[in-house]
């Protein structure tokens, strides 16, 4: 496994625009079948007045987007597969964030989770029926790919990097969030920096974007040999 600066780069790039690509997701269905909603750094704030049905579709679209990517991570993962096409599909599956989606297990509390007590309004047939069924749903996409990623890593200490790769996008996103979750950080980021820009936040997003694409060819190079 070739882990260098540049990869940790161009892989916590990859984190944050899969967190903000799963927070337009909430967003856009948001717009479409509400026509309101609120995104900032990293999260997002759901309008109040839809049906179950609209808010369930709402709370899915975020971890949709988690777990297409993991889908295909899955998949580049093949034993068939080339270096460069493990190297995407690894890099893919963990800069999801996976162990955001995992935290469920603990505070049972998950987007799923409360997608799932949405549909069963006004009442669960039982007690912990939305977090049983939310946590479920998260485990039938997420261990798989978990544990086809872990195979794949060819080194002694395969544990500790698994930890690494779980833990560092996990950490830096909470820490992201919390800088930008003041009510003043937040009216800040939904201004416009200039006219031909909505907000910072689009603003922010091209950043990364740009940080993104010069390094993007790192992403395909975990699994390569280091040059003798």
């Amino acid at each position: 496994m070739k882990l260098t600066l540049r990869y940790a780069i161009a892989f916590l790039l990859l984190c944050l625009l899969l967190q903000e690509l799963h927070e337009l997701a909430h967003l856009l269905v948001d717009r479409l079948s509400v026509h309101c909603g609120t995104r900032y750094f990293l999260f997002w704030q759901m309008c109040e007045g839809a049906t179950k049905y609209a808010a369930a579709a709402i709370l899915f679209a975020g971890p949709a987007i988690n777990y297409i990517m993991m889908a295909i991570g899955f998949l580049l993962l093949s034993q068939q597969s080339t270096n460069k096409q493990k190297s995407i599909g690894f890099s893919l599956i963990l800069a999801c964030n996976p162990l955001q989606r995992l935290q469920a297990l603990v505070f049972r509390g998950s987007d799923e989770i409360s997608a799932v007590r949405e549909l069963l309004r006004p009442a669960e047939p039982f007690k912990g029926a939305a977090v049983i069924a939310g946590i479920a749903i998260m485990l039938v996409f997420v261990l798989p790919s978990l544990y086809r990623a872990f195979r794949n890593i060819n080194t002694g200490n395969r544990w500790l990097l698994m930890a690494g790769f779980l833990i560092i996008p996990f950490a830096v996103n909470y820490i992201l969030q919390q800088l930008f979750a003041g009510e003043h950080s937040r009216q800040i980021l939904v201004s416009k920096p200039a006219s031909f820009l909505p907000s910072w936040l689009v603003l922010i997003d091209l950043l990364l974007l740009a940080c993104f694409l010069p390094l993007r060819k790192q992403i395909g190079q975990l699994f390569s040999k280091f040059n003798s």
